[in-house]
Formats: structure tokens, C-alpha cells, sequence
């Protein structure tokens, strides 16, 4: 079960949580992780951003779920970002998958829904996770969010 940290208790318990924050900021904003890392914690005591921890039966962060209120600024539609669920060990196949669709997903659509959102969203590289919820017995729309690096791809193509 997840379980919304608040800002205090965030700030509280900062070496636990930034270790999951860390390897996720590390793996999307290499040059600006630590600026990256300063905003969460900036976001999550504003109350902008929520912070969720599932515990073991020691009361060790299995893993963690940073989420965030988005409102389309054309349609007004909120919608709860899934930003980054994150884990320190690893695990089987069959637990990433319940943690997912069972706590995640489903476990998230209640404080979403409560907030007038209409839909649960995340963006995946992770081409597993991506067919996992094609596949899932949820009705899940599953699109895809191209990205190119300008650094790279786009100066080859010219002006």
C-alpha cells in the first residue's frame, strides 16, 4: 500500500527518500540533477508535487512514487502525473508488475479522482513497462512520447 508522505515527514526522513529521488533525478537530468533534486524538494514542501512510500514490515521505503497535479491549460482536464516510482533493490518481474497495476495505478485512481483528475499518466523508456499496461487487464491508452535530443539527432538534420 502506498502512503502519502507529507512535506514535514519528507523533510524529516531526507536521507531515505533522497536516495530514491537521487537515482531517479541521476537517470533523467544528468547535467542538471542537482538543480533538479533542489525544485522536487522545493515542489514537495509547496505542496505541488506529492511524495508516496510503500514500506516494508521494518518500515524500509520499498519504493517511491513522486506525483503532481496536471490541468491541460486548453481543456482545464487535470490529470495526476506519475513522475518517477523508484526502487533501490531489485525485484522480480511479477512484483514491478504489481507494483504497477496493483499499487500504483490502482492505489493512485482514488487520490485522483478525489482531486477531479480524469486519468493516471506516466511516461516510460522502459519498453517492458510500456507493453505491461498494453497488455494489463486495465483499460490503459498506451501512446507514445518521441523525444529527440537536440544536442544530437536535431543538429544532423540541418537547418
Amino acid at each position: 500500500m502506498l502512503h502519502q508522505i507529507k512535506a514535514d515527514e519528507v523533510i524529516k526522513s531526507w536521507t531515505k527518500v533522497e536516495k530514491h529521488i537521487r537515482k531517479w533525478v541521476d537517470s533523467c537530468y544528468e547535467e542538471n540533477a542537482d538543480r533538479a533534486m533542489r525544485v522536487v524538494l522545493e515542489y514537495i514542501i509547496n505542496g505541488k508535487m506529492q511524495c508516496w512510500a510503500s514500506y516494508d514490515s521494518e518500515k524500509k521505503i520499498n519504493y517511491l512514487v513522486l506525483t503532481k497535479i496536471q490541468t491541460c491549460e486548453f481543456s482545464g482536464q487535470k490529470s495526476l502525473l506519475v513522475f518517477s516510482a523508484t526502487r533501490l533493490q531489485k525485484v522480480s518481474k511479477k512484483v514491478t508488475e504489481k507494483m504497477w497495476l496493483n499499487k500504483i495505478i490502482v492505489g493512485m485512481g482514488g487520490y485522483a479522482r478525489k482531486r477531479g483528475c480524469k486519468e493516471v499518466v506516466f511516461y516510460t523508456d522502459l519498453k517492458y513497462l510500456a507493453d505491461l499496461h498494453k497488455s494489463a487487464e486495465l483499460i490503459s491508452n498506451v501512446k507514445y512520447f518521441v523525444s529527440y535530443p537536440c544536442n544530437q539527432s536535431c543538429s544532423q538534420l540541418g537547418d
